[in-house]
């Protein structure tokens, strides 16, 4: 048997590029430039643009303080094991860890805005004239607004080691500041009590 060809090879001809075919890798790219300016540029120019020349000045007071259980007594007699006492402080720390806890919720909570309206005008203090239009209080704001707004104000933290809560109230002027973060003081005191 014998392989071969039949035909004698042909020369393949050059096959022209058309334009339009050159043009695909240009549109793809002006694509990509374009989904650029808007998701990347336009959103970055129009928040410094904001920021620089809109926003209003916030003011923030931060509040610190630890919550201790006075029902754990840590006094041991000198007969009782080094080991009872250890176990008694640490049951201390662990409970009033818990009341930390339970006092940072409560400063986020609902109940804590009422307790708080009753010596300050929270209303006013968040819709200060000076209060740019996208950062103050809406002025007929319900009362799940006011909440969703006292969250975006008003943060409480724990330090998980040593149970030190950190308050921190953010408002468009100064003593406005201060009056609410001594106000939350005041009422977390109370419910700790």
């Amino acid at each position: 048997a014998r392989i071969g060809l039949s035909r004698p090879p042909q020369e393949i001809a050059e096959q022209p590029i058309s334009l339009g075919e050159a043009e695909a890798p240009r549109k793809r790219w002006s694509g990509y430039f374009i989904s650029f300016l808007v998701v990347v540029a336009l959103p970055a120019i129009a928040a410094s643009i904001y920021f620089a020349a809109i926003a209003s000045d916030q003011f923030v007071a931060e509040t610190r303080f630890a919550v201790h259980s006075m029902g754990v007594d840590t006094v041991t007699d000198s007969s009782k094991s080094k080991s009872s006492s250890t176990s008694s402080l640490m049951a201390g720390l662990k409970a009033a860890s818990e009341d930390s806890y339970l006092v940072a919720a409560y400063i986020r909570s609902r109940a804590c805005i009422d307790e708080v309206g009753k010596s300050v005008d929270l209303r006013a203090m968040f819709r200060r004239p000076e209060a740019d239009f996208w950062a103050k209080l809406k002025d007929d704001a319900s009362p799940e607004e006011l909440t969703k707004y006292w969250g975006d104000m008003v943060t409480s933290y724990v330090d998980p080691p040593s149970g030190i809560v950190t308050v921190t109230v953010a408002a468009f002027r100064r003593e406005d500041a201060l009056a609410i973060s001594k106000a939350i003081l005041a009422a977390a005191e109370k419910v700790a009590n």
